[in-house]
């Protein structure tokens, strides 16, 4: 069992995989057309007929091919588009097919389902802020009177000093919740 994992065979199949698993798909495209008619030509070198066939088929293969990888193209930039931020931005379904056009429907649902994510975030954010603003405004007004009420009462003397005690407590708690709420 070592002789496999010690082979340069392997070693050269590892090297021709990595460079293959990092190449773009065109390239990738370029490489394995150009091996398949090179290996159909070694195969088929008897009859110039079978020769032609094959190229031509393998010509067609190509062309299919090469329209696979531009519709596979289409659906990265567009899902780069929609990473950077464009949620609103929708891959174009004319022209694909397959499992490229089903592709392509489902990173434009996961746009949408982002789209719809961040308005409700936004709405979330606005009742927040209307409700911060609405408890801040109700909280005002009988706070202004219980100011106002404690400024009375400190002009009022009293020689009690519990009760200025507590006046000043009234005061100072009154104050810091002004201050809270306009905050």
């Amino acid at each position: 069992k070592t002789l496999w994992k010690n082979s340069l065979t392997k070693l050269l199949c590892k090297m021709v995989k990595y460079i293959w698993q990092n190449r773009s798909s065109i390239t990738k495209l370029i490489v394995a057309g150009v091996g398949l008619f090179l290996v159909n030509f070694m195969v088929l070198t008897g009859s110039g007929f079978f020769v032609l066939l094959a190229m031509v088929v393998d010509a067609v293969a190509v062309v299919y091919l090469a329209k696979l990888a531009i519709e596979r193209t289409r659906i990265k930039k567009g899902i780069m588009k929609i990473a950077a931020g464009d949620t609103e931005y929708k891959i174009p379904l004319d022209n694909l097919t397959g499992d490229n056009k089903e592709m392509a429907e489902m990173v434009n649902h996961i746009g949408e389902g982002i789209q719809n994510a961040v308005e409700k975030s936004l709405k979330d954010e606005r009742l927040k802020t209307d409700l911060i603003t609405n408890v801040s405004h109700d909280i005002k007004t009988p706070l202004t009177s219980i100011i106002n009420y404690v400024g009375l009462l400190k002009q009022e003397h009293f020689e009690d000093p519990k009760i200025r005690r507590y006046l000043d407590i009234l005061d100072q708690k009154s104050q810091r919740l002004k201050t809270l709420t306009e905050d």
